[in-house]
């Protein structure tokens, strides 16, 4: 038995809940340069009417040297959106915070590099949340307010609609 190329891909998300039997249904492909190689990347991702889910990218892959590379894959509770700027917004998650990141393209097109990002986090003990902005190795850059917090999601959350 084979498994998927991705997990999220093996359910179809509509506003009327998981749909196993639809899944094609709900998801598109489409080949479109993103790193500015010459190379179409192929992208695969989620047409549905789930507005979290909109527009979400199930993979990007391309080629370098005649090898395919698969660039990025979403999963349940990390999800990722082409920009209009061709960089890469991601949004995780869970019950113990939430974390939102820009990515770009590497020189070579076959890996996404981190621009920075920000990250919310709930302590199990205390139920205090914490605010932040990362760099690009994820490494805590200043504390920020819940407020700058928001803004700063919606920043980047707004940059995602690149195919609406």
């Amino acid at each position: 038995m084979t498994k998927p190329f991705n997990p999220m891909a093996t359910y179809a998300y509509s506003k009327d809940g998981y749909d196993k039997s639809g899944s094609l249904e709900y998801t598109g492909y489409g080949f479109e340069g993103l790193n500015g190689d010459g190379v179409d990347e192929l992208i695969i991702g989620n047409m549905s009417d789930d507005g979290r889910l909109d527009k979400m990218v199930y993979l990007i892959g391309t080629i370098h040297n005649n090898v395919p590379y698969g660039v990025l894959t979403s999963m349940e509770n990390g999800n990722y959106y082409i920009c209009d700027d061709n960089k890469i917004s991601y949004e995780c998650r869970g019950n113990f915070g939430e974390d939102y990141k820009l990515y770009q393209f590497s020189s070579d097109g076959t890996a996404t590099e981190c621009i920075g990002g920000i990250s919310s986090y709930k302590n199990s003990d205390t139920g205090e949340i914490s605010y932040k902005t990362t760099d690009k190795n994820g490494t805590t850059v200043d504390e920020i307010s819940e407020e700058e917090f928001e803004t700063e999601k919606k920043n980047i959350l707004v940059k995602k609609f690149r195919y609406s």
